[in-house]
């Protein structure tokens, strides 16, 4: 049987000393995007090659890079995080070789270098293009990670390429919180753990459930320091107001499930025909009994380039958006008519079990449709006696 790496036992040997923040050492969530991620740096323990890790500011970049640092068998060293500022290109020239001589037996890491000036990432992509920094690293046996908030951009392509160009490398890239919404209730039980001192609090159901709903524009930084001020409510249960009294700020995204609610898709046009029309279909029928193979027929093709089409240009299957988009008609619902029973939500969904209707409902939304129901209706009540 293969050896299995224990992700939540991993010591931390990190340099404070370029750390500019504390960090709490929680360790990573266990979606399947992150766990692909362990996979993957597992694989990346067994040999040295540069490793670019991209995601949005907030996600766990620094955390990932100490992962690899510590199950990197071969580092005995320190991890050393090189800053992205420096006022002029001798000096960034400077922290990178200071930085070369402390990670020697370690990891250098060169974090969220797209937030260099242009000159000091000429410089940059001129360092990585060449053989010889690689050699310093093999000599120093030291293993280089760079991070980027830039997914894809002419100038993270241009480093791609300088990497590539030179040597093999391993590519991570992390997804925003508000696609892997299964982190954020593992997140907040770790940070409460973390932070409460000794302060033993509970959040309601309700308290979760908008939690859960904030779609998280500062990812998981945001959802750190939004418990962390909870905590410091002192409060032994935190319920809904408390939640809204922090007045989250929304950063309105339109989603492909939202455009496809609202019949908004003449921005997939220049998508496959097939799915094109897949998606038309869809967005007319979703609350009726349809299927793949349904779908398939009135775009002209097959179930299983249909389903490739969708996975290769979604990212997701047709069962997960036909469910969202029912979960989000119910949502409306209750927000339209909070008296509705709820086994009168789960039918005009297009469900037809209300247990199955229940358990997607929670998945997607982080609470039950009755918690949900009754936050909506306690708020149609507080507007008609204010």
């Amino acid at each position: 049987m293969e050896d299995k790496m224990d992700f939540n036992n991993i010591k931390n040997t990190s340099n404070e000393r370029y750390q500019s923040i504390h960090c709490a050492p929680i360790p990573l969530a266990n979606s399947k995007p992150l766990n692909e991620i362990k996979e993957k740096i597992t694989y990346a323990s067994t040999i040295n090659i540069p490793i670019l890790i991209s995601g949005e500011p907030g996600t766990e970049k620094r955390t990932i890079a100490k992962l690899v640092h510590e199950i990197n068998q071969n580092s005995k060293g320190k991890i050393i995080f090189l800053p992205s500022y420096a006022r002029t290109s001798n000096g960034f020239k400077s922290v990178l070789d200071e930085g070369i001589q402390a990670a020697r037996n370690g990891t250098l890491v060169l974090s969220d270098v797209d937030s260099l000036t242009e000159e000091h990432k000429d410089f940059l992509t001129y360092v990585l293009a060449n053989n010889d920094i690689y050699r310093r690293l093999e000599d120093s046996n030291i293993q280089l990670v760079v991070s980027t908030s830039e997914k894809s951009s002419n100038r993270s392509d241009i480093l791609r390429e300088a990497l590539g160009g030179c040597m093999a490398h391993l590519e991570l890239s992390i997804p925003p919180l508000s696609e892997r919404p299964e982190d954020i209730f593992y997140y907040i039980d770790n940070f409460i753990d973390f932070y409460k001192g000794s302060n033993n609090l509970t959040l309601s159901d309700d308290a979760k459930a908008l939690l859960y709903a904030y779609s998280w524009p500062g990812n998981v930084n945001e959802l750190r320091n939004v418990v962390v001020q909870l905590i410091s409510l002192k409060k032994s249960y935190i319920c809904r107001d408390d939640v809204e009294n922090l007045k989250l700020h929304e950063k309105k995204k339109t989603t492909l499930i939202e455009s496809l609610y609202n019949k908004d898709i003449s921005q997939f046009q220049k998508l496959h025909p097939s799915l094109y029309k897949s998606l038309v279909f869809i967005s007319e029928n979703f609350l009726e009994e349809i299927t793949l193979e349904k779908i398939a027929n009135n775009a002209f093709s097959s179930p299983s380039h249909l389903s490739y089409l969708f996975r290769s240009n979604l990212h997701a299957s047709f069962k997960n958006i036909l469910v969202e988009l029912r979960i989000l008609h119910a949502k409306t619902l209750i927000h339209n008519r909070p008296s509705l029973k709820i086994t009168e939500v789960c039918m005009q969904s297009g469900f037809g079990d209300l247990s199955h209707f229940e358990k997607m409902f929670k998945r997607h939304t982080g609470s039950s449709p009755r918690v949900y129901r009754n936050i909506y209706r306690e708020k149609n009540i507080a507007s008609i006696t204010q």
